[in-house]
């Protein structure tokens, strides 16, 4: 009613106005897959480390193609990955990781200390996203699991995911989104200035973090 002509329904992100839903006590994170978050430590927790991830996969369209976005935001800096997988399966999560490893070489367990994903099946293979491809034998992240139906718990990729849709809403069929154009679409997110930072953006943030690193969307 401020706007004249703008109501909610115009907004990206919408104002709640129903009854909150009763907070439900979390289900204990399966641990046939790898660590709970339950065991992540408190800096991450706290967000006073960067190199801290949350992950997770914007789907394309129901009845079209099976490809897909691979997100990762950092906890600390916000700095957002987009990539472009060509099914929900594990092995494509886990060579998408390898292609990062490939690009970073000795930095990535230092760029990617820790990864927080949900319990979707693309995210059933533990061993092969902890793995270094690099160096055998070696570890190159850790995994830590949300427990069941806690999205709340990966709030920035959440949230982050939401602002990606809003150049590629539900319905989306990503094999007909370029590369280009979802590069595109990263690099708006990572140069949108946030309230939060002193209206300093995320890629300025990563940037600060990791000087000389070049852009990994």
């Amino acid at each position: 009613g401020i706007i004249p002509g703008i109501s909610s329904a115009d907004l990206p992100i919408k104002r709640n106005q129903g009854k909150k839903k009763e907070k439900q006590k979390p289900r204990a994170a399966r641990n046939c897959r790898g660590k709970s978050i339950e065991e992540r430590p408190r800096e991450i927790n706290a967000r006073e480390e960067v190199g801290h991830w949350e992950m997770d996969t914007v789907e394309s369209a129901k009845d079209g193609s099976l490809e897909r976005v691979l997100a990762l935001t950092g906890r600390v800096t916000r700095n957002q990955i987009n990539i472009k997988i060509k099914t929900g399966e594990a092995k494509m999560v886990v060579a998408a990781l390898d292609r990062l490893e490939r690009k970073l070489g000795a930095l990535f367990p230092v760029v990617f200390r820790s990864i927080t994903v949900d319990n979707g099946s693309e995210f059933a293979d533990v061993e092969g996203m902890e793995r270094s491809c690099l160096r055998p034998g070696e570890k190159r992240t850790t995994v830590y699991y949300c427990h069941p139906y806690s999205s709340s718990e990966r709030g920035s990729n959440e949230k982050q995911n939401g602002m990606t849709r809003r150049r590629h809403p539900k319905g989306t069929d990503f094999k007909k989104v370029s590369r280009k154009k979802l590069r595109e679409t990263t690099e708006w997110i990572n140069n949108y200035p946030r309230k939060m930072f002193g209206f300093h953006t995320a890629a300025e943030l990563f940037a600060a973090a990791f000087p000389g690193l070049p852009a990994l969307c």
